[in-house]
């Protein structure tokens, strides 16, 4: 169905302003669905892996395991005492005892980079 379009000098109708709000609500309704872009609710942590390291992937279930975050203190890496459960997506499990970056994202804390044993 053709839209009216408003022609210039007269007051706008209610239709016409209804089809904004209603496009509006649409895309506001859109941006909802949407994944969040990464940069905007993402956060890069670094972490070291306790004892067990962190399983492999296996299909799609990924492997989690137990990390405790660390703080960046003027270059040298310092423990907290915040333990988390990490997710892997790799086939390869994290080796114990390493250091590894994690993505916070949607909640969840993701592996992104393992120190070479």
């Amino acid at each position: 169905m053709a839209r009216p379009r408003q022609q210039a000098g007269k007051r706008p109708s209610a239709r016409i302003i209804n089809y904004g709000v209603e496009a509006r609500d649409t895309l506001d309704q859109m941006a909802a669905k949407a994944p969040a872009p990464l940069g905007l609710y993402a956060q890069m942590l670094w972490a070291k892996t306790g004892g067990g390291g962190i399983a492999a992937r296996s299909g799609t279930t990924l492997g989690s395991g137990t990390v405790t975050i660390h703080r960046n203190m003027h270059g040298t890496l310092t423990a907290t005492s915040m333990t988390v459960t990490a997710y892997n997506g790799s086939t390869t499990a994290v080796a114990a005892t390493v250091y590894v970056r994690l993505l916070l994202q949607d909640g969840f804390y993701e592996v992104v980079w393992e120190e070479c044993s």
